[in-house]
């Protein structure tokens, strides 16, 4: 356990009346932006803390690109929550918590014993939590990480389920797969590695085919056979995969003109569903899944040279022929999206 979190909760109907008890936070995850937290009762019951049951804690970290909670909670309410069936997204909900400062300092402290003991990614080392002067609140989120030894949970990002606006005439990859090609070239050449950063072994087309073959192949890349058949992922998955990819399409504000001006709100929700998660948890012993919720539609900021990289990232998709498979490089010609073939 990382740290004891003081919490107040209701003991009458109208609020009024609190106790306060303890809470239990363990580091559990992180990211760019977060770091996440487990939470545990050990000083009470589920009873008394009912809206913590089923939630982790997320809290900010201290970075210029970084977006204060209030306002993601906010764009997740108003903006992303409405489109998706509610048994089917992460929710996100605003906690203020009370002694914040003290309970950052410690949460801090933590994550340098971790950087020393090596149980902390050496890439996160030396970006922590913001001072609560900046960040008053936390986030809570739906807990869809694995419990005990027959739990798993499997995370993939579907990216762009539909094909750039910005792709010229005819191209043979879709743009997740030219991505993709690109940066291994360019780690060829440079001998650096990069290691998830749009790596993914299938194509994102492939996980709305109507083929089954494709979609067995695929769901063999997303390492779900143990779990999951074919008719499983099509039935039960597929569909929410589909909706994506119908609000990808009506939210299509992704191409080279809409990076250089990439300000507007529908810029951010069209970069948003081209960056979430799908999770899913499953069961050992038993064919099918508990859960599956989409993540991850935080809106990213387009400040510190973000446009201008990904302005940049386009005109080379298309000039350097990364889209039509005409790539001055060991993949010119191969790898090819199946479902651009066919149409």
């Amino acid at each position: 356990m990382d740290c004891i979190l003081q919490c107040n909760c209701p003991t009458s109907p109208d609020g009024e009346a609190t106790i306060m008890s303890e809470v239990g936070l363990s580091y559990l995850a992180e990211g760019a932006a977060h770091v996440v937290y487990r939470v545990s009762l050990p000083g009470a019951s589920p009873t008394t803390h009912p809206h913590l049951v089923g939630k982790l804690f997320r809290f900010r970290k201290s970075i210029p690109s970084a977006i204060p909670c209030a306002q993601t909670v906010s764009n997740y309410q108003n903006i992303i929550a409405p489109l998706f069936p509610v048994n089917n997204i992460v929710h996100l909900e605003l906690h203020h918590v009370s002694d914040q400062n003290a309970l950052i300092a410690k949460l801090n402290a933590a994550l340098e014993q971790r950087e020393l003991n090596g149980t902390r990614p050496a890439r996160r080392h030396g970006v922590y939590l913001t001072p609560s002067t900046e960040e008053p609140n936390a986030i809570l989120v739906t807990d869809m990480s694995a419990y005990g030894p027959d739990e798993r949970l499997i995370e993939f990002k579907p990216k762009w389920l539909v094909q750039s606006p910005s792709a010229p005439q005819g191209a043979k990859r879709c743009r997740t797969c030219a991505l993709r090609e690109m940066r291994t070239e360019d780690e060829r050449r440079s001998g650096q590695s990069h290691a998830g950063r749009g790596h993914a072994g299938f194509c994102p087309l492939d996980l709305v085919s109507n083929n089954d073959d494709v979609l067995e192949e695929t769901i063999r890349r997303l390492s779900l056979t143990d779990e999951l058949s074919g008719t499983t992922f099509k039935e039960q998955i597929r569909p929410l995969l589909l909706r994506l990819r119908r609000l990808q399409a009506e939210y299509n504000n992704v191409g080279l003109n809409d990076f250089k001006n990439g300000q507007s709100q529908g810029f951010t929700v069209s970069m948003a569903l081209r960056d979430c998660s799908v999770f899913v948890k499953t069961k050992r012993g038993e064919l099918g899944f508990q859960e599956v919720r989409l993540a991850d539609f935080d809106f990213k900021s387009s400040g510190g040279g973000k446009l201008e990289r990904w302005v940049r990232t386009e005109q080379r998709l298309i000039e350097e022929g990364w889209y039509m498979g005409s790539e001055n490089a060991e993949s010119r010609g191969h790898r090819f999206c199946r479902a651009l073939q066919q149409s």
